[in-house]
């Protein structure tokens, strides 16, 4: 009897040990996107330099995911406005890539004085979520799904998602894919009825955002 109270006893502190390195886990996990998503604010609205954005961002990504190196290479530097990429105005991405403090506030007031100019409403942003972590099934990849609404003022708000998929290294999850997009809340939308199961739903069961992430 001695015996299996002490066997029940060493099963029960496995068993919160398991649980407590799982929950651990999914929380860097979460961090990780929390990171990512704070950096990429930081850089797309010029409050942080191109050096300071890789620094951030590196550790973060995996290899295979060459992120960085995409980045270097696009032609054009959006800047974001009130949250949201303003298509209309941009410069060369070289320009951003070598821009010292002066320059990213040369360029910010730019932009600024160009969406003036432009008419653009002022977004109201609601907070980023992201989803809990899954697993494939083979154990080879983490998911994480991210949502964020923005209204523009426009008939309808818009969803922002994006799908991260982790990969590990060294014993942490890193980024290695993403996959985003912007969508119209018009349930009418024929882009959205194409797009919106691809970050709503994972294998087949509705994903919840419950984690809220800060990333001003």
């Amino acid at each position: 009897m001695k015996r299996k109270v002490i066997c029940l006893i060493l099963f029960t502190i496995f068993l919160f040990i398991a649980c407590s390195n799982t929950e651990s886990e999914e929380n860097k996990i979460i961090n990780t996107i929390k990171e990512f998503e704070q950096a990429e604010y930081g850089f797309y609205t010029l409050a942080i330099n191109f050096k300071t954005y890789e620094k951030r961002i590196a550790p973060l990504v995996h290899p295979d995911s060459g992120y960085l190196d995409s980045q270097k290479k696009k032609d054009k530097f959006y800047i974001y406005s009130n949250g949201i990429r303003t298509l209309a105005n941009y410069v060369s991405m070289e320009e951003v890539l070598d821009a010292d403090e002066g320059k990213l506030m040369e360029l910010k007031d730019k932009f600024d004085k160009l969406v003036k100019e432009a008419g653009y409403p002022s977004a109201e942003i609601e907070p980023l979520y992201a989803s809990n972590v899954y697993t494939s099934k083979d154990g080879s990849s983490k998911y994480v799904y991210t949502k964020q609404t923005v209204d523009w003022g426009l008939d309808m708000p818009l969803e922002k998602y994006k799908k991260f998929i982790l990969k590990e290294e060294d014993n942490l999850w890193k980024i290695n894919i993403i996959i985003e997009d912007v969508i119209s809340t018009d349930p009418e939308s024929k882009h959205r009825k194409l797009r919106e199961k691809v970050f709503t739903v994972h294998e087949g069961e509705k994903i919840e955002f419950l984690n809220n992430i800060d990333i001003f």
